[in-house]
């Protein structure tokens, strides 16, 4: 599921499901996601989805070009998805992608370059999960990572992001039973 400013989404057997404020056609949900869909996410007034295959779709509020996908995204295979407020933001082959107008000429920090298994995007921030465990996290518009607690500096296993802060969940990955 997902909360966008006066929208939902939710998956329903693969399928996007959408409802609320539909002013940008946020929730006029495209053919293309509704099947095959593994994840979600909400801006203030756009929807991203993933596909099991590593297709981003966006639809919804562009007026900073937040739904049209970069090429570097587009043509490969991603494994995350994050909608910030008007920008969007995904993971292909371990590196951050990020677009909208707030951030077309995103340069990611280098930590956020290789290696990242997460992302959630805030108002204005950009948090990261890398395979390491540690979250960093950045604001819009500039490179520099900002301080984190050390507490999220390593056994992070999920982090989410709301209008101006972070969550981290950390603990010790369970063995399977």
């Amino acid at each position: 599921m997902a909360a966008g400013q006066f929208f939902s989404l939710a998956l329903k057997d693969g399928g996007v499901t959408a409802w609320g404020d539909n002013r940008y056609q946020q929730t006029t949900v495209p053919e293309d996601a509704r099947s095959g869909i593994t994840a979600v996410s909400a801006g203030a007034y756009h929807a991203l989805a993933l596909t099991d295959a590593g297709k981003v779709i966006a639809w919804g509020d562009n007026r900073s070009k937040q739904t049209d996908i970069p090429a570097a995204v587009s043509s490969g295979s991603a494994t995350a998805i994050a909608a910030g407020k008007d920008f969007s933001v995904a993971v292909v082959g371990g590196r951050v992608y990020a677009w909208g107008t707030k951030v077309a000429t995103q340069a990611v920090p280098a930590l956020a370059q290789s290696k990242v298994t997460q992302v959630a995007a805030g108002y204005g921030s950009i948090t990261a999960l890398l395979d390491s465990g540690r979250a960093i996290e950045w604001k819009v518009n500039t490179t520099a990572v900002t301080t984190v607690p050390t507490q999220a500096n390593t056994k992070i296993q999920a982090i989410s992001a709301g209008a101006y802060h972070t969550l981290t969940l950390r603990g010790d990955l369970q063995p399977a039973q």
